[in-house]
């Protein structure tokens, strides 16, 4: 054993970066709150970091800095340099835009975006089958949360992304859960993005969407 006593005496300056920068996959059956959970994690960063600025393929509102992309400024705009700022891009059933015939969103560019430690970005994305995702994008994960609701309280159990492991008995994966959060749906958050919107873009394989202006 070698213990380097001269390095204990050096300064060692700490960023003071909190933001938690990666990949988070909010998945669950139908009807579980896959969506809604996402949207309230943007709004939980929101408050916590006022200069968060949000990106999504679905129309979000009551974000003070919110932009909606179409299926070909998706990439591009994970691309973008923004610097310090914390950007959350809420990319909804991420599955279509992974298996669109013209794939919107390649995984050279989901990898890179992991990769840019010293952007503060992140990924929220919905999926109703962690299976459906290759796991070239599993392994760059944050955290996995299954959704799950009893009435109006919405449960989240989420997993530690490095624990996980394929359960052959449930066709799923299971891992160490790191916390679990409970809330309640209430009208404010459901305000916040359109459900019909998301119906139609469910029965459709390739997103097509209008951008909407900023705000």
């Amino acid at each position: 054993m070698k213990i380097f006593f001269k390095t204990f005496t050096k300064k060692a300056t700490k960023s003071g970066n909190t933001f938690p920068v990666g990949m988070v996959l909010f998945v669950g059956h139908q009807g579980a709150g896959k969506t809604i959970s996402a949207v309230h994690y943007a709004q939980y960063l929101e408050k916590k970091y006022p200069d968060l600025k949000v990106f999504s393929n679905i129309k979000l509102t009551g974000f003070k800095d919110f932009t909606q992309l179409s299926a070909e400024e998706i990439e591009p705009t994970l691309l973008q340099d923004f610097g310090r700022r914390p950007v959350a891009y809420l990319l909804d059933e991420i599955q279509t835009l992974l298996r669109s015939k013209k794939k919107v969103l390649s995984e050279d560019t989901l990898m890179s975006i992991q990769q840019q430690r010293k952007a503060n970005k992140t990924i929220l994305g919905t999926l109703q089958e962690f299976l459906d995702l290759d796991i070239s994008y599993r392994r760059q994960l944050l955290a996995q949360v299954q959704c799950r609701h009893v009435g109006n309280a919405q449960v989240e159990f989420w997993r530690d992304p490095t624990t996980l492991s394929y359960n052959a008995d449930k066709n799923d994966y299971t891992g160490r859960v790191m916390d679990i959060w409970i809330w309640k749906r209430h009208d404010e958050i459901y305000k916040k993005y359109d459900t019909y919107e998301i119906v139609r873009q469910s029965i459709n394989t390739t997103p097509r969407i209008t951008p909407a202006n900023t705000g």
